[in-house]
């Protein structure tokens, strides 16, 4: 496997990484359990060390796959994680018991990079950079230790911030801290 250093953080990360959106399923809406875990630890043999997840790949099941195939080795696993930015409510308070139970599927003490998902300008404005936004919680879960990395996965050319200040973006992130 080749790897790469990511970004700032001096992380070696597998070129080729783990999406695990599509795991194998028992039907419609149920994983088959055992086979994504036989599936996600085959990858890690073979040098996979990134995989990426969300809270509703799966209705959370996808998470708890990887939280069942990485354990006893959490430590050489980047685990990528994100929440839509219209998952339910985005009052924050319910937010940090979304990560919370993130973390709890995932069997981690911490996420590597967590995502702001299908983030619109609107949502940037209104519920994430605000005072006592989404922002200021996801800063608190990583000084807690909870996340490592707060991340935005959309481009920033479809945020405000291109007719603005991308100062904004680079105070708000953590870039590889």
């Amino acid at each position: 496997m080749l790897y790469r250093t990511f970004g700032k953080t001096g992380y070696k990360l597998s070129q080729l990484g783990f999406g695990a959106m599509r795991l194998p399923k028992q039907d419609r809406t149920t994983l088959d359990m055992d086979k994504a875990v036989e599936v996600l630890r085959h990858a890690l043999d073979l040098g996979v060390n990134y995989i990426d997840s969300a809270a509703i790949y799966g209705r959370g099941q996808s998470e708890e796959a990887i939280g069942r195939a990485v354990a006893g080795r959490r430590e050489d696993v980047y685990i990528s994680t994100k929440i839509p930015i219209h998952f339910e409510s985005y009052e924050v308070s319910k937010w940090r018991q979304h990560v919370e139970e993130q973390l709890e599927r995932l069997q981690s003490d911490y996420i590597d990079f967590w995502y702001f998902h299908d983030l619109k300008d609107a949502d940037y404005e209104e519920k994430v950079m605000p005072k006592g936004g989404l922002m200021e919680l996801m800063q608190k879960l990583r000084d807690e230790g909870l996340i490592r990395h707060i991340c935005i996965d959309e481009p920033v050319e479809s945020l405000r911030l291109r007719r603005g200040s991308p100062e904004r973006v680079q105070a708000a992130g953590d870039h590889g801290r």
